[in-house]
C-alpha cells in the first residue's frame, strides 16, 4: 500500500502536468492568433514557448 504522502506527491505531480499542458494550449491558440493578426515574428515566439512549456511539463 502506497503512504498518504506519495499519494499526495503523485496529486500535486498531475496537477502541476495538466497546467503545463493547459498552458502551452493557450500558448499554441496565442500563436495561431497573432499569425493571422500578420505578425509571424510573434506567433513564432509564442509557438517557441508553449513547446518549452510542454518539454517542462513532461515527466522526467
Amino acid at each position: 500500500m502506497r503512504s498518504c504522502r506519495e499519494r499526495d506527491v503523485d496529486l500535486i505531480l498531475q496537477v502541476l502536468a495538466g497546467g503545463f499542458y493547459l498552458l502551452n494550449k493557450a500558448f499554441l491558440w496565442m500563436s495561431e492568433r497573432t499569425r493571422r493578426a500578420g505578425d509571424v515574428k510573434a506567433g513564432r515566439r509564442w509557438r517557441i514557448a508553449s513547446w518549452a512549456v510542454y518539454l517542462a511539463g513532461l515527466p522526467p
